[in-house]
């Protein structure tokens, strides 16, 4: 497990209270199987725009799959914010 938040020292304090790493959003994206992406619907774009180059860069090369807790948002959303061709799983709690 990699831990990321957009406050590097609550993702460091959570990893240290799990047991667990802690690293960048870009780090998850390029190592991670599964991408859980649990940022507010209105964040989503911005996060997905950053991370879009290293998730094709390593698209065909190291399959991955993104899970999404954003509501609101439709998998078809998602996938035109993140680009085509990546497994999404929606998920709500």
């Amino acid at each position: 497990v990699l831990l990321a938040n957009r406050t590097p020292a609550k993702a460091q304090a959570l990893a240290e209270e799990l047991g667990c790493a802690c690293g960048t959003n870009e780090q998850v994206a390029s190592i991670c199987d599964f991408i859980f992406l649990g940022v507010k619907p209105q964040m989503m774009e911005d996060m997905l725009d950053e991370l879009a180059p290293v998730l094709e860069s390593r698209a065909e090369s190291r399959p991955f799959v993104l899970v999404s807790m954003a509501a609101g948002l439709s998998m078809h959303q998602i996938r035109q914010m993140a680009g085509s061709g990546y497994p999404i799983i929606r998920m709500m709690p």
